[in-house]
């Protein structure tokens, strides 16, 4: 028993090598999330260079939400089948491909391309929450991941940042060159410094600690796959074609059918990319839902944001501003997201992720409702603060929430499902935010953008939010803290699965 309680042990990252790992992986996040939120501030730039007009533009964004709803239950169930250092390199591999594409694309199509690839750069949370999870003890679990989601919304604030000012001063080639680069470099270090990391599955042996290799749901993935891409052709031509076409009836009903399908399917395989099974926990449920209005609340924003500030001063709404000075804007609700994702993950462990949840939903609908009366620059700032706030508080609480509420071997497929709610929802508030401004049937069909326009759609957005405050409730609340012994009362468990250090 000694002997085994021993290797379990030293297969473990402890100490200084440890913390080395959490900076790596950081970095890594860090730099695949500064690559992703390129597009926020240069959209209205890319609009103009590929003559694309905004509502069309919008589906460079979903094409990446619907590219990492898929991506991301996969990623998390190959970490959790195979472990996370093979799982990164194959998702670093394309978010590359991706970022080069990006670069280099001079058409709509092309650039579509990259976005897609990119869009599996999000498979690098769940990795991020398996190895965080192999190193910390359930009850110690909140502040590591309030950092990693600190680290994450600061690659977000990072690339919203340089954005503008390396398009403007290199080319819009280097703007994505750049961050994919850093994140090749994060991931070598990442590789290396994890080579003694093991998780609840190692990566020689599947679940249950049988030899070879584990079925992936490959199936279950193309499946959601060409559901979602039905869900959301419909939604791009619905408005042109008009909502009760055939076509339009037959994309929805296929969309359903296919998703529904899905679901049927899902519940019935053994190693199932997403396992809906786990919806029937209070514990992922309740986020999940909750993260479907976050995503779709905040996306609303960010989207409307860049659009509002880069309207010619002469329409009496916007600024007339370049990406760089759209990207100091967004880079406001970004460094208050920095500051407050480890805040709510200490807090979350004094008053529990309940009340971090309800606060940052609540904060997200203040933040919407002051932008929907953007009168002055200050406002604008003052808006995004507030949502920026709620957006880190709430997402931290419900990836404490999806951790917590499952075994250590699922903890990569929770927190993808999290990830693709947010994604789902991400992907709905940007369409949902360019039908409002472009097809609202209370305002002129296809006219220019109006004052009016973006008023209907940030009180839609602080809706979703208000909404979602009761299903907070959902919630199970925290466990009370128990003593680090009782967890590590029998050594012999942590060498028949090497999951990390004793609490």
């Amino acid at each position: 028993m000694t002997r085994s309680a021993s290797a379990g042990t030293a297969d473990t990252p402890s100490g200084r090598r440890a913390t080395f790992l959490l900076i790596a992986l950081a970095g890594t996040a860090m730099a695949v999330a500064a690559l992703e939120s390129l597009i926020l501030p240069a959209l209205p730039m890319l609009q103009s260079d590929l003559d694309i007009k905004p509502a069309k533009a919008a589906s460079w964004a979903v094409a990446l939400t619907v590219s990492a709803a898929v991506s991301t239950p996969l990623a998390g169930s190959l970490a959790d089948l195979h472990g996370p250092r093979r799982t990164m390199a194959g998702v670093l591999f394309l978010v590359s491909c991706g970022g080069l594409v990006s670069a280099t694309a001079h058409s709509y199509t092309m650039f579509l391309v990259g976005q897609i690839l990119m869009g599996t750069g999000t498979g690098v949370i769940p990795i991020g929450f398996v190895v965080l999870r192999s190193l910390y003890a359930p009850d110690r679990l909140k502040a590591p991941m309030g950092m990693f989601m600190a680290a994450i919304t600061a690659g977000n604030c990072a690339g919203v940042l340089f954005a503008g000012p390396i398009a403007d001063s290199l080319s819009r080639a280097w703007m994505y060159m750049l961050p994919t680069l850093s994140a090749v470099a994060g991931g070598v270090l990442f590789h290396l410094t994890a080579a003694g990391l093991r998780t609840s599955v190692s990566e020689e042996t599947g679940p249950g600690g049988k030899a070879g290799r584990s079925r992936v749901d490959w199936p279950g993935a193309a499946a959601l796959a060409v559901g979602l891409a039905l869900l959301f052709i419909w939604l791009d031509r619905a408005p042109k074609d008009g909502w009760g076409a055939a076509t339009s009836l037959a994309l929805v009903a296929s969309a359903v059918v296919v998703l529904v399908g899905w679901v049927f399917v899902e519940n019935r395989v053994e190693h199932a990319m997403v396992a809906p099974v786990l919806l029937r926990r209070r514990g992922i449920w309740g986020p999940v839902s909750v993260g479907v209005a976050q995503g779709w609340t905040y996306s609303m924003v960010v989207y409307l944001v860049p659009q509002l500030l880069a309207l010619p001063k002469a329409t009496g709404l916007g600024l007339g501003a370049n990406a760089s000075e759209i990207g100091y804007y967004l880079c406001v609700a970004l460094a208050a997201a920095v500051l407050s994702s480890p805040l709510a993950g200490l807090v979350a462990r004094h008053v529990g992720s309940r009340v971090v949840a309800g606060v940052g939903m609540l904060s997200l609908a203040a933040g919407t409702l002051t932008l929907a009366y953007h009168h002055q620059p200050w406002q604008i700032v003052c808006g995004l603060v507030l949502t920026g706030i709620g957006a880190a508080a709430g997402s931290t609480a419900i990836f404490v929430v999806a951790a917590s509420a499952v075994a250590p071997e699922q903890v990569g497929v929770a927190t993808a499902l999290i990830t693709v709610a947010r994604a789902l929802g991400g992907a709905v508030g940007t369409r949902m935010a360019a039908l409002i401004m472009t097809h609202n049937p209370i305002l002129v069909p296809g006219g220019p953008p109006s004052d009016d326009g973006f008023r209907i759609a940030y009180l839609t957005a602080m809706g979703i939010a208000v909404a979602a405050l009761g299903l907070v409730f959902a919630f199970p609340r925290d466990a009370p803290r128990r003593p680090a012994r009782p967890r590590v009362r029998v050594p012999a468990a942590a060498s028949s699965l090497p999951d990390g250090p004793p609490a």
